[in-house]
């Protein structure tokens, strides 16, 4: 085998590897973000009911984002 062909044998495995860490850094990721959603949909509900109006706006853009990010996660998982 010759220095070329065995580097790229070489690359070869390093994307396999990068890709199966991907694949398990998504999951965490898109869980972590579920978290996140959970919780700022629940502050939402608590700054409405206060009448924090400035604030419950803002965090409905934060959700709307992160849903968004969710989206990006989805379309990920989709990749061979």
């Amino acid at each position: 085998m010759s220095h070329h062909e065995h580097h790229h044998h070489h690359h070869d495995v390093e994307s396999k590897s990068a890709k199966k860490k991907l694949k398990i850094l998504l999951k965490h990721w898109k869980e972590h973000n579920n978290s996140h959603i959970t919780e700022y949909e629940k502050w939402l509900k608590n700054a409405k009911e206060e009448g924090l109006n400035d604030y419950a706006e803002i965090i409905e853009e934060i959700l709307k984002k992160m849903k968004e990010i969710n989206e990006l996660y989805e379309k990920m998982e989709k990749i061979e």
